[in-house]
């Protein structure tokens, strides 16, 4: 931002006896990449502390946001086909109380955990472990296992490591939009300012 108004001050002087438009075009869009600039620094800045905690606490994040995830479908089996995102099991409040002794607080771990929860295709996540659960009955017919795959499931006292296995890929993969964050659109902003720049000193001189 520092660079933008930095020269639309500079180039301020120049309008002084311009004449026609395009002088006074330039200025505007000089002025005009000013809360452009602040727009694409903050950003990069919240992108770049959303990477370093997706690098930092990645894996462990994944496995501890499937262990808490599936102890509350476990706890709930009447509730599963009425689950469709993990913000309908678990607030970002509650999984923050669980992960703050490990990665304190903070905006972008919030924003990390809460977009996390948004995004998770529970619904998805479920219709494979039941069919994997059909898929295991099959295999093994046991009737005592088909019974408690064609019912609701009961809550694991051990917990199910299939629904947890599964949680945490879904996870990982919804991690992966947290990558390093580009600084394309900021140097094409420096370049545009350039430009404009050197195009109005242009036109006052000519």
């Amino acid at each position: 931002a520092a660079v933008a108004l930095a020269a639309f001050v500079v180039y301020l002087p120049r309008l002084n006896g311009a004449t026609g438009w395009w002088p006074w075009l330039l200025a505007a869009l000089l002025l005009a990449l000013v809360p452009l600039y602040v727009f694409l620094g903050v950003n990069l800045g919240r992108g770049r502390a959303v990477a370093r905690v997706v690098q930092r606490y990645g894996e462990g994040l994944a496995e501890r946001m499937a262990q808490a995830l599936a102890q509350r479908i476990e706890a709930m089996p009447r509730m599963h086909g009425a689950l469709h995102k993990s913000a309908d099991l678990l607030s970002t409040d509650e999984l923050l109380k669980q992960l703050e002794p490990w990665t304190g607080q903070g905006r972008a771990v919030r924003f990390v955990v809460s977009t996390l929860l948004q995004r998770l295709p529970l619904a998805d996540v479920m219709q494979a472990w039941q069919n994997a659960r059909a898929e295991q009955a099959a295999a093994q017919p046991d009737p005592a296992m088909q019974l408690a795959v064609s019912s609701d499931p009961a809550p694991a006292t051990e917990g199910d490591p299939a629904l947890r296995r599964l949680l945490t890929q879904q996870i990982h993969q919804a991690m992966a939009d947290f990558a390093q964050p580009s600084a394309l659109w900021l140097w094409l902003a420096v370049g545009v300012n350039a430009v404009a720049l050197l195009a109005g000193f242009w036109i006052t001189t000519v």
